[in-house]
């Protein structure tokens, strides 16, 4: 009886656990299976909540996903094409998830990625480009230790409208770290580090969706002032910090003249904002002795005619409707006193 109770102990032992070990194996293999795959892309459509491609001509784009468990690796993925027909076909080719569109007349497709009977769908369109672009400003003044976000404007179609560094590949550099710095260069923002005046130029690119070509460039130049308390500056070659209703002094000796004879006084007016930043106004002038004063905003000068009666005393008055941060306008002015 005990001989025989020991056969069967190690017939289990030589072929049951065996039988236990390999089936508990393939249980843990079976478990490492995927269980669910998604397109993973920078924009989603509002509507499906697909994942959207925006694709360049002749650009081979891959069209990524993501398939959980990320650890297993195993797998087979197929890629198809969902309701395109007619000649919309010969426009692309998509082979292992890379699509490369030819023809500027492509339609925007479905595409079905499929992986252990799990499937995700994502679109696939041309990007649009502006036909050009621009800068609200070209050239600022920043607060020292003060953040500027820049804002570029494109145009579609004759209609012009704000693009952001969330919808284009953006590439932004500085002449000068340490003045003004870039914190992250596909972003469209610029932080000043130096308490002192002092210019830097931010290059601003616009590529293409790899990243590799360059669209369009644009500069932007950056003046750093020192920190002044919701006040304004005029400048005759040195910064004379005002407020609205002040009066400063102003010698024509001091002053450059044009080709006519007439006086050149360059000066800088700009607000405070919360953002750190500063933007130049237009301005208006007019003088004590009638309208002997004009002004090119374009250019940032004020000219003073040449025929002006130095033997009185001249007063010019400049003012401008400036904007607040809350959207709402005010009038600021000025008396410039001229000797």
């Amino acid at each position: 009886m005990k001989n025989t109770l020991k056969r069967l102990l190690l017939l289990f032992l030589v072929v049951i656990c065996p039988i236990t070990v390999f089936l508990t194996a393939c249980g843990a293999t079976a478990t490492n299976t995927v269980n669910g795959v998604t397109f993973v892309s920078k924009k989603y459509d509002d509507e499906t909540g697909f994942a959207v491609f925006e694709v360049d001509l002749n650009t081979p784009t891959k069209l990524t996903y993501k398939a959980s468990p990320s650890t297993w690796s195993g797998y087979t993925v197929t890629y198809t094409v969902v309701g395109d027909e007619g000649i919309n076909q010969s426009r692309y080719t998509l082979e292992n998830g890379e699509i490369t569109v030819s023809d500027a007349a492509f339609q925007r497709i479905r595409v079905m990625i499929t992986i252990n009977r799990h499937s995700s769908f994502c679109f696939v369109q041309l990007k649009e480009y502006p036909s050009s672009i621009k800068l609200e400003h070209n050239e600022v003044v920043l607060n020292a230790h003060g953040s500027y976000t820049i804002p570029v404007i494109g145009v579609f179609n004759g209609v012009e409208k704000y693009i952001s560094d969330s919808d284009y590949n953006f590439e932004i550099s500085t002449s000068d770290e340490t003045t003004v710095s870039v914190p992250d260069k596909t972003r469209l923002k610029v932080t000043s580090l130096m308490d002192r005046v002092d210019s830097a130029t931010i290059t601003i690119k616009l590529n293409d969706t790899t990243g590799e070509r360059t669209k369009y460039e644009l500069t932007l130049k950056v003046n750093v002032v020192k920190n002044v308390n919701d006040g304004y500056a005029v400048t005759d070659g040195k910064e004379t910090f005002v407020q609205d209703g002040d009066e400063f002094d102003l010698n024509l000796s001091d002053l450059n003249t044009n080709e006519n004879g007439d006086y050149l006084f360059n000066y800088k007016l700009f607000t405070f904002s919360l953002s750190g930043y500063y933007v130049y106004p237009n301005i208006e002038c007019l003088t004590n002795q009638g309208r002997l004063c004009a002004v090119d905003n374009e250019n940032h000068q004020i000219i003073i005619d040449k025929n002006i009666d130095l033997n009185t005393e001249i007063k010019i008055g400049l003012w401008t409707n400036l904007t607040k941060t809350d959207g709402t306008t005010f009038g600021i002015t000025f008396t410039v006193t001229v000797k």
